[in-house]
């Protein structure tokens, strides 16, 4: 279950400094490193590697819509939803790639994180990607209830020029639209991944509904980026 930061806690987080000499730095993933963690977490993990590792060398060479495509719909079709608390016993956890497949099991977090670091392993740049937590509105269709709210996160591609021709790769949906077109879901704060010209961990940049940077937020993002690194995908 994903559970929004407190805005305050958010908005008190240090601003980061010098944002614009943030530089990509393209990182191979490692496949060997990937089969050990495999090997750690059992069969399930080791077969789920396996065909992550199949997907990621044919997409490599792919068009970006391609890749999209291919990578959302290998997550939406292998992984089933189920809540944090089903799966690990614990009101809130964000799996990594590895540990989603072992499991077979997953929530939005889940899906929409594996599919990030599987898009920058094939070399989707880390500029085009964030994951964006949202609200998801639930219309009453007899009108008689209001709308419902639920916390969600789904991955964003963002293409060269305007906003608005955003991509969303949602786990309830396997259809890759246009932001514009998923009116049922109201942006709540957007999560992007920057690697410093040194240091050898990416960094989480908190930006709010307009993009603009209001701070970082660490936890459990730093968790799960430790994760991802340790299985490999940079």
């Amino acid at each position: 279950m994903i559970r929004a930061p407190d805005l305050r806690t958010v908005l008190a987080c240090a601003l980061l400094a010098g944002l614009a000499s943030l530089a990509l730095v393209v990182r191979a993933y490692d496949p060997a490193r990937m089969n050990a963690v495999a090997a750690a977490l059992g069969p399930q993990a080791q077969a789920g590697a396996r065909d992550l590792q199949a997907l990621i060398a044919r997409i490599r060479t792919l068009d970006t819509a391609r890749q999209l495509a291919e990578v959302n719909d290998f997550f939406n079709t292998r992984i089933t939803w189920a809540s944090d608390q089903e799966v690990w016993g614990v009101s809130d956890y964000f799996a990594s790639p590895l540990q989603t497949l072992s499991k077979g099991r997953g929530d939005c977090e889940d899906f929409a994180g594996s599919k990030l670091f599987t898009l920058l392993a094939a070399g989707v740049p880390a500029s085009r990607l964030n994951l964006a937590y949202v609200e998801k509105i639930t219309e009453d269709r007899s009108g008689s209830r209001p709308p419902v709210k639920e916390p969600h996160m789904v991955l964003i591609y963002l293409p060269s020029g305007a906003r608005e021709n955003a991509l969303v790769l949602d786990n309830g949906d396997r259809v890759i639209r246009r932001a514009a077109e998923r009116t049922d879901l109201e942006p709540i704060y957007h999560l992007e991944v920057r690697w410093p010209a040194s240091g050898t961990l990416p960094v989480p940049v908190v930006r709010d509904r307009q993009y603009q940077p209001i701070g970082s937020y660490y936890a459990p993002w730093n968790d799960v980026l430790a994760r991802a690194r340790a299985e490999g995908f940079f």
